[in-house]
Order: C-alpha cells, then structure tokens, then sequence
C-alpha cells in the first residue's frame, strides 16, 4: 500500500541522516532524528521498529562514548529478542555488546560472546543479518591478531575484502589502513603477493577518507602512517601527518572523555610535556582499550580491563 511504502522511505532517510550525522561527529543531530523515529514508532504500536531503532541508537552511544548507558540498553534488547523472530535486531545487539567489551579492553570477553550468540544462531536456524562498521572491523582484526581462532560470518579476510571492494569511501578506507597494519605487524601471510607496501596502502587509506569527512577514522589512519614512516627512519615525511592528527584530536575526543582528561589534553598535548597524557594519545584517540600504549603502538594487546562485565556475558 502507498502508506507502507512511505514509511519505508520515510524509515530510510531517517536511518541516513543519522548515520551520516554520527560519522561526522554531529552527536546532537544523529540522537535527536533516532530518538524522535523511535518514540514515532512506539506511539504507533510498531514494537520492531522501535527496537530497531534503539539498536541503532546504543551503536551512537557506543561511538560517541557512553558505554555505561550503552550497555544498559542493549542488555534489555539481548533479554527481550530472539535470534530466530528477530534476527536482524539480536545480531546487531550481539555485535554491540562486543563491542561494548572490546572498547572496555575485554577482547577475551568480546570474542566469546560474538562467538557463543553467533553459533547458538546458526544452530537455531536463524539467518545472518550482514553489518558495515569501522569499528567492527577493528574489532575483528583484533581477535585475528591476538591469535583467536575465526568465528563463523565473522571471517577476518573475507570481511576486509569486501571492504576493500566498497564503493564507499570510508569503510575502503578504513579497510586499507586494516590492511596495511596486517602487512605492516607481521600478517603478510593473510594476503597473495600483490599490495605489500603498507606505506603506500596508508597513503590510498588517508586519500579515501579525506574526501569522507569522517574526522575519527581519517586520524586513525594519519596516525598509523606516522608511525610507519618513523619505524621506517622517515621522520621528516611523518611530521606532517602527526601534526595534523594533533590538529584533529580536538574533533575526535570531544564528548568521549572525562573533565579531568580533557583538560590536561588541552594543557599539554600541544608541548608534549606530560608524558602520562602524551602515551594516553592512542587510547583516547582510538577508544578501544586494547590499543593502550605510548604514542607509536597500536593495536597492541593489554591487559583485561577489570570493570563489570555485562550480565550479558554469561560463563
């Protein structure tokens, strides 16, 4: 029916200035279109899309670096949805609390629940619901490099390949600068003898996300290309791009740190003169745990995180 049919135009270009919004960084414009297509549809009686909704809204959350609400929302769509009647919407709430626990620094935690939900899935019969995410991605290139065996739908290189294929410019680019790292960190043998300069793989990375205006993963990007030309000797060729990553980091943190934090940021990042601020760049910068070290590491391992873990994550 015509009505239905508006709705579903009217459902995506909803979905697309949020998303868009929350790319760019615009937080209030991405929360406020989510929060008044989820209440439309509660008042509608459209219990699905409402759901569906919220699920969208704790990956904002996830991003902008309200964990603890985050996870308070998605704790109630993983007890109140069925992989089989709600595949598309229990998948993702699977996916976000991983990634709940990967940011925290839980990898061990995040790579058993993705794995125990997606096969307890698979074995209920319930189809997979596909997924174009950065910070997915990242997530699976940590598991494949601390040693973690693949998880079914969840294949590292099959995933980074059709990332690479993408028309669009961010997730390319964010799967040029995975790549990169893995030939860069020791995992050449995940590849066929074709690309192996990571240099020039992180060079097309910061080309396709420029255009992107996406400012978090152009920074990434720029700063894993410094730290490959310093390890490489070229200081010279990577001061440019860690000034710009200085220039950015304004953009990329604000609304995801403590008062504290931002405030010695602000005091000391620009002189370099506080080495506890200075080695906490990557950290803040990434906002995923595991990634702690000093400013020329990245995707490294560390230890645990020792916070709650989500009453999601059973033994």
């Amino acid at each position: 029916e015509p009505g239905d049919w508006l709705n579903r135009i009217a459902l995506f270009h909803a979905m697309s200035i949020s998303q868009s919004a929350m790319y760019l960084g615009r937080y209030t414009l991405a929360i406020g279109t989510v929060e008044s297509a989820r209440h439309s549809a509660e008042l509608a009686g459209e219990k699905t899309f409402s759901l569906l909704w919220l699920t969208h809204f704790c990956f904002l959350l996830l991003r902008k670096g309200d964990w603890d609400e985050a996870l308070n929302h998605l704790d109630f769509l993983f007890s109140c949805t069925h992989p089989v009647e709600n595949p598309k919407i229990f998948s993702s709430t699977v996916r976000g609390l991983a990634l709940y626990h990967y940011l925290n620094g839980r990898l061990d935690a995040a790579y058993r629940i993705l794995r125990r939900e997606t096969e307890n899935a698979i074995a209920a019969g319930s189809p997979h619901s596909p997924f174009v995410d950065p910070y997915i991605l990242d997530m699976l290139y940590g598991f494949t490099r601390a040693g973690y065996p693949e998880i079914p739908r969840y294949a590292f290189r099959d995933t980074l390949e059709a990332l690479l294929r993408s028309p669009n410019r961010q997730l390319r680019g964010a799967a040029l600068r995975v790549k990169a790292l893995c030939l860069r960190d020791g995992r050449a043998d995940l590849w066929d003898a074709e690309e192996t300069d990571p240099v020039s793989l992180l060079r097309q990375s910061v080309g396709c996300l420029a255009s992107s205006l996406d400012v978090r993963e152009l920074a990434l990007s720029r700063h894993e290309l410094a730290n490959t030309l310093e390890r490489l000797g070229r200081h010279d060729e990577a001061r440019p791009f860690r000034m710009l990553v200085s220039e950015s980091m304004p953009l990329v943190l604000y609304g995801v740190m403590s008062v504290c934090i931002k405030s010695c940021i602000s005091n000391c990042y620009a002189k370099s003169c506080c080495f506890a601020c200075y080695s906490l760049i990557p950290f803040l910068l990434l906002k995923v745990g595991n990634r702690v070290g000093k400013i020329g590491g990245s995707y490294g391992s560390s230890k645990e995180v020792q916070d709650p873990v989500s009453r999601s994550l059973l033994p």
